[in-house]
Protein backbone atom coordinates (compact mmCIF):
# COMPACT_ATOMS: atom_id res chain seq x y z
CA UNK A 1 0.00 0.00 0.00
CA UNK A 2 1.34 3.54 -1.15
CA UNK A 3 1.89 5.66 2.20
CA UNK A 4 -0.36 8.03 3.51
CA UNK A 5 0.86 11.11 1.77
CA UNK A 6 0.01 8.72 -1.83
CA UNK A 7 -3.31 8.22 -0.48
CA UNK A 8 -4.44 11.92 -0.18
CA UNK A 9 -2.51 13.15 -3.32
CA UNK A 10 -1.14 11.11 -5.92
CA UNK A 11 -2.97 9.92 -9.12
CA UNK A 12 -1.22 7.01 -9.38
CA UNK A 13 -2.36 5.31 -6.57
CA UNK A 14 -6.36 5.44 -7.64
CA UNK A 15 -5.54 5.11 -11.35
CA UNK A 16 -8.17 7.83 -12.78
CA UNK A 17 -9.60 10.86 -11.21
CA UNK A 18 -12.95 8.84 -11.22
CA UNK A 19 -13.59 7.72 -7.62
CA UNK A 20 -11.40 10.03 -5.84
CA UNK A 21 -12.92 11.60 -3.01
CA UNK A 22 -11.74 14.90 -4.24
CA UNK A 23 -8.98 16.15 -7.32
CA UNK A 24 -6.12 18.13 -5.52
CA UNK A 25 -4.94 21.05 -7.66
CA UNK A 26 -1.24 22.91 -6.50
CA UNK A 27 0.11 26.21 -7.06
CA UNK A 28 3.67 25.08 -7.11
CA UNK A 29 5.87 22.42 -8.87
CA UNK A 30 9.06 21.36 -10.58
CA UNK A 31 10.21 24.97 -11.87
CA UNK A 32 9.98 26.09 -7.41
CA UNK A 33 11.75 23.15 -6.52
CA UNK A 34 8.68 21.03 -5.42
CA UNK A 35 7.77 17.35 -7.07
CA UNK A 36 5.42 16.82 -10.07
CA UNK A 37 2.11 19.37 -8.98
CA UNK A 38 3.87 19.21 -5.65
CA UNK A 39 2.34 15.63 -5.44
CA UNK A 40 -1.24 17.10 -6.86
CA UNK A 41 -3.41 16.06 -9.41
CA UNK A 42 -3.03 18.87 -11.54
CA UNK A 43 -0.65 22.02 -11.06
CA UNK A 44 2.18 23.93 -12.49
CA UNK A 45 3.08 20.91 -14.53
CA UNK A 46 0.25 19.98 -15.58
CA UNK A 47 1.27 19.95 -19.68
CA UNK A 48 -0.41 22.96 -21.79
CA UNK A 49 -1.71 24.26 -18.34
CA UNK A 50 -2.01 28.26 -17.95
CA UNK A 51 -3.77 27.92 -14.57
CA UNK A 52 -1.72 26.03 -12.69
CA UNK A 53 -3.79 23.07 -13.69
CA UNK A 54 -7.23 24.53 -12.49
CA UNK A 55 -8.91 24.61 -15.79
CA UNK A 56 -7.91 20.96 -16.51
CA UNK A 57 -9.15 19.76 -13.09
CA UNK A 58 -12.95 21.33 -14.23
CA UNK A 59 -12.91 20.04 -17.36
CA UNK A 60 -11.88 16.92 -16.33
CA UNK A 61 -14.88 17.21 -13.55
CA UNK A 62 -17.72 18.94 -15.88
CA UNK A 63 -19.49 15.75 -16.67
CA UNK A 64 -19.03 13.31 -14.03
CA UNK A 65 -19.02 16.09 -10.60
CA UNK A 66 -16.62 16.22 -8.07
CA UNK A 67 -14.72 18.43 -5.53
CA UNK A 68 -11.73 20.43 -6.80
CA UNK A 69 -9.28 20.69 -3.42
CA UNK A 70 -6.99 24.06 -3.78
CA UNK A 71 -3.70 23.71 -1.51
CA UNK A 72 -2.56 27.00 0.11
CA UNK A 73 -0.83 29.44 -2.46
CA UNK A 74 -1.56 31.93 -5.39
CA UNK A 75 -2.59 30.17 -8.13
CA UNK A 76 -1.44 32.82 -11.37
CA UNK A 77 -4.08 32.11 -14.31
CA UNK A 78 -2.83 33.50 -17.08
CA UNK A 79 -5.42 32.72 -20.22
CA UNK A 80 -8.88 32.10 -20.07
CA UNK A 81 -11.38 29.07 -20.39
CA UNK A 82 -14.63 28.00 -21.15
CA UNK A 83 -16.00 25.15 -19.19
CA UNK A 84 -18.79 24.24 -21.92
CA UNK A 85 -21.07 21.77 -20.23
CA UNK A 86 -21.22 21.29 -16.76
CA UNK A 87 -23.67 18.36 -16.32
CA UNK A 88 -22.81 17.36 -12.74
CA UNK A 89 -22.14 19.32 -9.96
CA UNK A 90 -18.68 20.74 -8.99
CA UNK A 91 -17.10 22.30 -5.63
CA UNK A 92 -14.34 24.44 -5.82
CA UNK A 93 -12.81 24.45 -2.04
CA UNK A 94 -9.68 26.07 -1.29
CA UNK A 95 -7.98 26.12 2.09
CA UNK A 96 -9.00 29.67 3.09
CA UNK A 97 -9.92 32.38 1.65
CA UNK A 98 -6.08 34.32 2.72
CA UNK A 99 -4.59 31.14 1.82
CA UNK A 100 -5.88 29.88 -1.59
CA UNK A 101 -6.31 32.34 -3.71
CA UNK A 102 -6.95 32.87 -7.57
CA UNK A 103 -5.27 35.59 -9.41
CA UNK A 104 -5.68 36.83 -12.75
CA UNK A 105 -2.95 37.09 -14.60
CA UNK A 106 -4.54 37.15 -18.53
CA UNK A 107 -4.25 40.65 -19.94
CA UNK A 108 -6.42 39.60 -22.95
CA UNK A 109 -9.61 41.69 -21.44
CA UNK A 110 -11.96 38.95 -21.80
CA UNK A 111 -14.12 36.78 -18.77
CA UNK A 112 -11.21 34.86 -17.16
CA UNK A 113 -13.55 31.81 -16.58
CA UNK A 114 -16.67 30.93 -18.03
CA UNK A 115 -18.67 28.20 -16.38
CA UNK A 116 -21.84 26.87 -18.61
CA UNK A 117 -23.97 24.58 -16.47
CA UNK A 118 -26.64 22.47 -18.67
CA UNK A 119 -30.07 23.91 -17.19
CA UNK A 120 -31.30 20.29 -18.90
CA UNK A 121 -29.51 17.99 -16.78
CA UNK A 122 -32.08 15.58 -14.49
CA UNK A 123 -28.96 16.08 -11.96
CA UNK A 124 -29.51 20.14 -11.84
CA UNK A 125 -25.62 20.90 -11.54
CA UNK A 126 -24.20 23.13 -8.95
CA UNK A 127 -21.19 25.61 -8.61
CA UNK A 128 -19.79 26.54 -5.94
CA UNK A 129 -16.18 28.24 -4.74
CA UNK A 130 -15.74 27.69 -0.56
CA UNK A 131 -13.05 29.14 0.99
CA UNK A 132 -10.96 30.56 -1.83
CA UNK A 133 -9.43 33.83 -1.97
CA UNK A 134 -9.72 35.82 -5.59
CA UNK A 135 -7.13 38.52 -6.71
CA UNK A 136 -8.66 40.26 -9.95
CA UNK A 137 -4.95 41.88 -10.13
CA UNK A 138 -6.57 45.09 -11.75
CA UNK A 139 -6.43 43.49 -14.91
CA UNK A 140 -9.59 43.87 -17.27
CA UNK A 141 -12.38 41.47 -18.07
CA UNK A 142 -15.00 39.89 -15.76
CA UNK A 143 -13.15 37.33 -13.35
CA UNK A 144 -16.31 34.27 -13.28
CA UNK A 145 -18.65 34.36 -16.13
CA UNK A 146 -21.65 31.69 -15.14
CA UNK A 147 -24.18 31.28 -17.95
CA UNK A 148 -27.35 28.71 -17.51
CA UNK A 149 -27.35 26.66 -20.82
CA UNK A 150 -30.57 24.76 -21.63
CA UNK A 151 -33.67 25.71 -20.71
CA UNK A 152 -36.51 24.82 -17.82
CA UNK A 153 -37.18 25.48 -14.24
CA UNK A 154 -33.78 23.54 -13.06
CA UNK A 155 -32.55 24.79 -9.67
CA UNK A 156 -28.71 25.01 -10.92
CA UNK A 157 -27.68 26.80 -7.74
CA UNK A 158 -24.22 28.85 -7.70
CA UNK A 159 -22.63 29.61 -4.68
CA UNK A 160 -20.06 31.93 -3.14
CA UNK A 161 -19.18 31.06 0.67
CA UNK A 162 -16.42 32.55 2.56
CA UNK A 163 -14.89 34.39 0.21
CA UNK A 164 -12.32 37.16 -0.22
CA UNK A 165 -11.92 39.83 -3.70
CA UNK A 166 -8.90 41.69 -3.83
CA UNK A 167 -7.12 44.04 -6.60
CA UNK A 168 -10.24 45.22 -8.33
CA UNK A 169 -8.27 48.00 -9.18
CA UNK A 170 -9.92 51.36 -11.91
CA UNK A 171 -9.21 49.00 -15.04
CA UNK A 172 -10.91 46.10 -13.33
CA UNK A 173 -14.59 44.65 -14.99
CA UNK A 174 -17.13 43.10 -12.84
CA UNK A 175 -15.97 40.18 -10.42
CA UNK A 176 -19.15 38.16 -11.48
CA UNK A 177 -21.40 38.14 -14.60
CA UNK A 178 -24.46 35.32 -13.45
CA UNK A 179 -26.81 34.82 -16.70
CA UNK A 180 -29.23 32.24 -17.92
CA UNK A 181 -30.43 31.47 -21.23
CA UNK A 182 -33.44 32.49 -23.28
CA UNK A 183 -36.29 30.34 -21.58
CA UNK A 184 -34.70 29.44 -17.99
CA UNK A 185 -36.53 29.99 -14.83
CA UNK A 186 -34.82 28.75 -12.68
CA UNK A 187 -31.30 29.55 -10.71
CA UNK A 188 -30.17 30.36 -7.79
CA UNK A 189 -27.33 32.51 -6.82
CA UNK A 190 -25.81 32.97 -3.06
CA UNK A 191 -23.12 35.01 -1.83
CA UNK A 192 -22.36 34.67 1.78
CA UNK A 193 -19.35 35.40 4.30
CA UNK A 194 -17.47 37.45 2.30
CA UNK A 195 -15.16 40.37 2.20
CA UNK A 196 -13.43 42.64 0.00
CA UNK A 197 -11.30 45.25 1.32
CA UNK A 198 -10.76 47.86 -1.30
CA UNK A 199 -12.74 48.11 -4.89
CA UNK A 200 -13.00 50.86 -7.61
CA UNK A 201 -14.20 50.55 -11.34
CA UNK A 202 -17.44 49.30 -12.02
CA UNK A 203 -20.24 47.09 -11.29
CA UNK A 204 -19.12 44.05 -9.00
CA UNK A 205 -21.50 41.33 -10.00
CA UNK A 206 -24.19 41.20 -12.57
CA UNK A 207 -26.96 39.21 -12.20
CA UNK A 208 -29.58 38.37 -14.67
CA UNK A 209 -32.37 36.03 -15.69
CA UNK A 210 -31.81 34.41 -12.11
CA UNK A 211 -35.29 33.16 -9.69
CA UNK A 212 -33.27 34.25 -6.81
CA UNK A 213 -30.36 36.18 -5.52
CA UNK A 214 -29.20 36.50 -2.50
CA UNK A 215 -26.30 38.30 -0.31
CA UNK A 216 -25.47 37.19 3.56
CA UNK A 217 -22.84 38.68 5.92
CA UNK A 218 -20.23 40.95 3.67
CA UNK A 219 -18.12 43.72 4.29
CA UNK A 220 -17.14 46.17 1.17
CA UNK A 221 -15.24 49.04 1.23
CA UNK A 222 -16.03 50.70 -2.19
CA UNK A 223 -14.49 53.53 -4.04
CA UNK A 224 -16.65 52.74 -7.50
CA UNK A 225 -19.04 55.63 -8.94
CA UNK A 226 -21.36 52.64 -9.39
CA UNK A 227 -24.08 50.38 -7.85
CA UNK A 228 -22.35 47.30 -6.47
CA UNK A 229 -25.10 44.55 -7.31
CA UNK A 230 -26.78 44.82 -10.42
CA UNK A 231 -30.04 42.94 -10.93
CA UNK A 232 -31.26 42.27 -14.59
CA UNK A 233 -34.19 41.75 -15.98
CA UNK A 234 -35.37 38.31 -16.22
CA UNK A 235 -34.26 37.82 -12.54
CA UNK A 236 -37.67 37.83 -9.60
CA UNK A 237 -36.59 37.70 -6.26
CA UNK A 238 -33.22 40.16 -4.35
CA UNK A 239 -32.56 39.21 -0.53
CA UNK A 240 -29.95 40.53 1.31
CA UNK A 241 -29.02 40.26 5.11
CA UNK A 242 -26.17 42.55 7.33
CA UNK A 243 -24.45 43.52 4.54
CA UNK A 244 -21.97 46.82 5.46
CA UNK A 245 -20.50 49.10 2.75
CA UNK A 246 -18.26 51.85 3.51
CA UNK A 247 -17.97 54.22 0.80
CA UNK A 248 -15.16 56.62 0.02
CA UNK A 249 -16.48 57.91 -2.96
CA UNK A 250 -19.45 60.05 -3.07
CA UNK A 251 -19.36 60.43 -7.30
CA UNK A 252 -21.48 59.13 -9.39
CA UNK A 253 -24.88 56.94 -8.39
CA UNK A 254 -22.96 54.24 -6.51
CA UNK A 255 -25.22 52.00 -4.09
CA UNK A 256 -24.99 48.78 -2.51
CA UNK A 257 -28.08 47.99 -4.96
CA UNK A 258 -29.48 48.59 -8.37
CA UNK A 259 -32.55 46.50 -9.95
CA UNK A 260 -32.24 47.66 -13.70
CA UNK A 261 -35.26 48.15 -16.68
CA UNK A 262 -33.89 47.76 -20.00
CA UNK A 263 -37.25 47.68 -21.86
CA UNK A 264 -41.24 47.54 -21.78
CA UNK A 265 -43.18 45.57 -19.49
CA UNK A 266 -40.57 43.63 -17.24
CA UNK A 267 -41.51 42.46 -13.79
CA UNK A 268 -39.61 41.38 -10.80
CA UNK A 269 -41.07 40.23 -7.28
CA UNK A 270 -39.59 40.52 -4.19
CA UNK A 271 -36.30 42.79 -3.32
CA UNK A 272 -35.72 42.51 0.26
CA UNK A 273 -32.71 44.00 2.23
CA UNK A 274 -32.55 43.79 6.11
CA UNK A 275 -29.86 44.66 8.80
CA UNK A 276 -27.96 46.46 5.39
CA UNK A 277 -25.55 49.30 6.43
CA UNK A 278 -24.53 52.00 3.82
CA UNK A 279 -21.87 54.44 4.95
CA UNK A 280 -21.15 57.67 2.91
CA UNK A 281 -21.59 57.53 -0.72
CA UNK A 282 -25.08 58.10 -2.94
CA UNK A 283 -28.12 55.61 -2.25
CA UNK A 284 -28.90 51.99 -1.04
CA UNK A 285 -30.87 51.38 -3.62
CA UNK A 286 -31.27 52.55 -7.57
CA UNK A 287 -34.14 51.48 -9.37
CA UNK A 288 -32.94 52.59 -12.37
CA UNK A 289 -32.69 52.49 -17.01
CA UNK A 290 -30.08 53.93 -19.51
CA UNK A 291 -30.51 57.76 -19.49
CA UNK A 292 -33.66 58.99 -19.03
CA UNK A 293 -35.54 56.20 -21.06
CA UNK A 294 -39.00 55.82 -19.58
CA UNK A 295 -40.52 52.18 -20.20
CA UNK A 296 -44.08 50.98 -19.60
CA UNK A 297 -45.38 47.98 -17.73
CA UNK A 298 -42.75 47.27 -15.45
CA UNK A 299 -43.57 46.42 -11.98
CA UNK A 300 -42.15 45.34 -8.80
CA UNK A 301 -44.05 43.26 -6.35
CA UNK A 302 -42.63 44.59 -3.33
CA UNK A 303 -40.08 46.07 -1.92
CA UNK A 304 -39.29 45.77 1.94
CA UNK A 305 -36.09 47.83 3.29
CA UNK A 306 -36.19 46.28 6.93
CA UNK A 307 -33.26 47.40 9.83
CA UNK A 308 -30.05 48.40 9.51
CA UNK A 309 -28.96 52.15 9.14
CA UNK A 310 -27.77 54.27 6.63
CA UNK A 311 -25.22 57.65 7.48
CA UNK A 312 -23.73 60.27 4.67
CA UNK A 313 -25.51 59.42 1.84
CA UNK A 314 -25.74 62.51 -0.67
CA UNK A 315 -28.83 60.70 -2.53
CA UNK A 316 -30.98 59.19 -0.09
CA UNK A 317 -32.32 55.70 1.11
CA UNK A 318 -33.14 55.68 -3.13
CA UNK A 319 -33.71 56.66 -6.30
CA UNK A 320 -36.36 56.08 -8.92
CA UNK A 321 -35.68 56.71 -12.57
CA UNK A 322 -38.87 55.00 -13.93
CA UNK A 323 -42.31 55.50 -12.64
CA UNK A 324 -42.60 51.73 -11.47
CA UNK A 325 -45.87 50.62 -10.10
CA UNK A 326 -44.64 48.85 -6.69
CA UNK A 327 -47.18 47.04 -5.18
CA UNK A 328 -46.03 46.90 -1.74
CA UNK A 329 -42.91 49.44 -0.52
CA UNK A 330 -41.87 49.64 2.97
CA UNK A 331 -39.02 51.26 4.83
CA UNK A 332 -38.78 50.17 8.85
CA UNK A 333 -36.32 50.41 11.91
CA UNK A 334 -33.75 51.80 9.52
CA UNK A 335 -31.52 54.33 11.96
CA UNK A 336 -30.45 57.50 10.02
CA UNK A 337 -33.36 57.23 8.05
CA UNK A 338 -35.80 60.44 8.51
CA UNK A 339 -38.29 61.68 5.85
CA UNK A 340 -39.04 65.19 5.95
CA UNK A 341 -42.07 66.75 4.94
CA UNK A 342 -42.61 68.73 1.28
CA UNK A 343 -41.01 72.01 1.78
CA UNK A 344 -43.98 73.57 0.38
CA UNK A 345 -48.04 72.75 -0.30
CA UNK A 346 -47.36 69.99 -3.71
CA UNK A 347 -49.91 70.21 -6.17
CA UNK A 348 -51.44 67.29 -8.07
CA UNK A 349 -50.19 66.86 -11.77
CA UNK A 350 -52.45 66.10 -15.17
CA UNK A 351 -56.14 64.55 -13.70
CA UNK A 352 -56.72 61.96 -12.74
CA UNK A 353 -53.60 62.18 -10.84
CA UNK A 354 -51.78 59.09 -9.07
CA UNK A 355 -49.62 60.31 -6.39
CA UNK A 356 -45.66 59.57 -6.31
CA UNK A 357 -45.69 56.35 -4.29
CA UNK A 358 -44.12 56.61 -0.55
CA UNK A 359 -41.69 54.22 1.31
CA UNK A 360 -42.91 55.29 4.07
CA UNK A 361 -46.50 55.89 5.80
CA UNK A 362 -47.77 59.18 5.39
CA UNK A 363 -50.92 61.99 5.97
CA UNK A 364 -51.98 64.19 3.13
CA UNK A 365 -53.24 67.46 4.23
CA UNK A 366 -55.50 68.83 1.46
CA UNK A 367 -54.48 72.75 1.48
CA UNK A 368 -56.59 73.89 -1.24
CA UNK A 369 -59.28 71.90 -3.02
CA UNK A 370 -59.53 73.74 -6.14
CA UNK A 371 -61.31 71.63 -8.62
CA UNK A 372 -60.72 68.41 -7.09
CA UNK A 373 -63.95 66.41 -7.57
CA UNK A 374 -63.16 62.76 -6.07
CA UNK A 375 -60.11 61.03 -4.36
CA UNK A 376 -59.48 57.01 -4.36
CA UNK A 377 -56.27 55.23 -2.41
CA UNK A 378 -56.05 51.62 -3.60
CA UNK A 379 -58.93 51.82 -6.41
CA UNK A 380 -61.84 52.73 -3.19
CA UNK A 381 -63.33 56.09 -3.32
CA UNK A 382 -62.72 58.00 0.05
CA UNK A 383 -63.86 61.33 1.50
CA UNK A 384 -62.23 64.17 1.76
CA UNK A 385 -62.11 67.37 3.46
CA UNK A 386 -60.15 70.69 3.57
CA UNK A 387 -57.06 70.25 6.43
CA UNK A 388 -58.22 66.99 7.14
CA UNK A 389 -55.49 64.65 6.93
CA UNK A 390 -55.99 60.99 4.61
CA UNK A 391 -53.59 58.25 6.00
CA UNK A 392 -51.69 56.50 3.25
CA UNK A 393 -49.89 54.06 4.42
CA UNK A 394 -46.32 52.80 2.73
CA UNK A 395 -46.73 52.00 -1.06
CA UNK A 396 -50.33 52.09 -1.27
CA UNK A 397 -51.85 54.28 -4.03
CA UNK A 398 -53.94 57.71 -3.78
CA UNK A 399 -55.23 58.94 -6.88
CA UNK A 400 -56.96 62.75 -7.62
CA UNK A 401 -59.57 63.54 -9.82
CA UNK A 402 -60.16 66.99 -10.58
CA UNK A 403 -61.42 70.06 -13.16
CA UNK A 404 -60.01 73.31 -13.88
CA UNK A 405 -57.73 73.53 -11.18
CA UNK A 406 -55.45 70.98 -9.61
CA UNK A 407 -55.56 70.12 -5.60
CA UNK A 408 -52.72 71.21 -3.48
CA UNK A 409 -51.97 68.66 -0.46
CA UNK A 410 -49.23 68.94 2.29
CA UNK A 411 -47.29 65.64 2.36
CA UNK A 412 -46.80 64.72 6.12
CA UNK A 413 -44.44 61.75 6.72
CA UNK A 414 -45.12 59.44 10.00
Amino acid sequence: MPPESDLSRSSSYWGSIVGQPFVTVSPVGTSSGYPTNNGANYGPDTPGTVSSGLFEALNALQTIGGVIFLLPGTFKIAGTATIPNITHSIVIMGSGMYTSIIQRADTSGNSLMTLVQNASSPLEPAIAFLDVGFDMNNKAGTMINVFVGGSGTSFAPVTFDRFLVIGKGSSSGSFLYVNGGAGYVGGRLLMKDFLIPSMAGGDFADVGQMRDFAIEDGLIYSATSSPLFVLYPGSLNMTARNVRLINTSTSGANALFSVWFSANNQAYGTISLTDCEVIDGSYLLILDSPGSTEFTGCTINRILIRGGSISGLSGGIFRVTNTVPTYSIAIRDVYGYNPQAASGPTSAGTSPYTWPLLPYDANYVLVAQNGQSALSLDGKPIAFTLAAPVFVAAGHTLISTWSGTAPTYDILPI
